[in-house]
């Protein structure tokens, strides 16, 4: 009996301590919360799609370098390895040598470079078809937040806010009354 006396007297004090909340502010947080998510993630998404874009321009860029040089060294290359054919015995034979040799170089460093593009541009697809994949995500976050502002700011408007203007239109109206007479 004395417990739940306590407990009654407890709830009763609590009830009496705690005001209501006020839904007005939750409701605006609510309203600018998602306004705030709902920019973040436009944003972020078309910063992601920015980002992929750029990249993609940038690795074509590089390829077509890359197979310019390529070709460029794989002509010389040839040019060389034709004009050693002929003058073997001469001493241009040598520095056709010479020449053939640091082509050969070049080429082998160019071959290494394109197995290292290659390696970025495999990366870079494994990522960019991630995000194609998660671009879905992205758009539902966009329209919850969306859908969720709305519906905040209607709560706001409707349970708070709409009052709030009549009262201050009413107020106007009076200070307007008092003013005329």
């Amino acid at each position: 009996m004395k417990k739940k006396f306590k407990i009654d007297k407890l709830l009763t004090y609590i009830k009496m301590t705690i005001p209501n909340l006020p839904t007005d502010n939750l409701y605006k947080f609510g309203f600018v919360f998602s306004i705030i998510v709902f920019i973040f993630f436009i944003y972020y998404h078309n910063k992601k799609v920015e980002y992929f874009q750029k990249m993609d321009l940038e690795l074509k860029f590089k390829e077509l370098d890359l197979d310019l040089k390529y070709s460029r060294l794989t002509e010389d290359f040839l040019y060389v390895a034709e004009s050693f054919k002929s003058n073997r015995d001469s001493e241009m034979g040598d520095v056709l040598s010479k020449k053939f040799e640091e082509l050969d170089n070049s080429k082998l460093k160019a071959d290494s470079t394109l197995v290292l593009y290659n390696e970025k541009v495999g990366q870079f697809n494994v990522q960019k078809e991630e995000f194609e994949n998660t671009q879905c995500l992205y758009y539902i976050a966009i329209g919850v937040s969306l859908f969720f502002s709305i519906i905040c700011g209607l709560l706001w408007y409707c349970k708070s806010q709409k009052f709030e203007d009549r009262i201050t239109k009413l107020r106007y109206l009076e200070m307007k009354q008092k003013l005329q007479q």
